[in-house]
């Protein structure tokens, strides 16, 4: 018999696809795993998309939900990162239509170990990424925070790749222009 922690070691070597096929066979310790390898960065995502802590763990846990309830739906093959991603991304926008919410990162802290002297550069970023139209912050969460590809991005959001290329090079170039001004005086 194993013990618990060999178990979580043969399992965290299990690839995400195989993972699922368990999941749809039964095994509900298998979406255990992939909760603790995606639930960071889902919820990362959920904050930059919700704009608030306490919507974003609902989102998460609406969007964990839905795929533990959609294990059946997973195309073997297709890539389990941006199918979380994907669903995840439409759990926040209707719950985004649905309270009709704007949004604001007030309640998004940096962690005290991660602050820098360019804390004030930072929440500027992350003001003047706030205020980006949807879709560009969207892409550019994505690219540059969570540092999925563009064929990932394109996955997610449904759109081709060509077009993600453009909302983030645009989302860059709005970003460099507003920031300007802070740059100049850091130099």
């Amino acid at each position: 018999m194993h013990s618990l922690t060999e178990r979580k070691q043969q399992q965290a070597s299990i690839p995400d696809d195989e993972l699922l096929r368990q999941l749809v066979a039964g095994d509900k310790s298998a979406f255990v795993v992939l909760y603790d390898r995606y639930r960071q960065r889902l919820f990362t995502y959920c904050c930059r998309m919700m704009g608030d802590r306490e919507l974003a763990k609902d989102a998460l846990q609406e969007s964990l939900l839905k795929a533990f309830q959609k294990a059946a739906m997973y195309e073997p093959g297709t890539n389990v990162a941006a199918w979380l991603f994907r669903m995840t991304r439409n759990t926040c926008i209707d719950m985004l239509r649905t309270l009709k919410v704007h949004e604001s990162l007030d309640g998004l802290q940096i962690p005290a170990e991660e602050q820098t002297q360019d804390v004030m550069l930072q929440e500027v970023l992350t003001s003047e990424i706030e205020k980006l139209p949807e879709i560009y912050r969207e892409a550019v969460v994505l690219r540059d925070v969570h540092g999925h590809s563009y064929e990932e991005i394109a996955q997610i959001v449904g759109t081709p790749v060509s077009t993600i290329k453009f909302r983030i090079f645009k989302a860059r170039d709005t970003l460099r222009q507003r920031l300007a001004i802070y740059l100049e005086d850091i130099r």
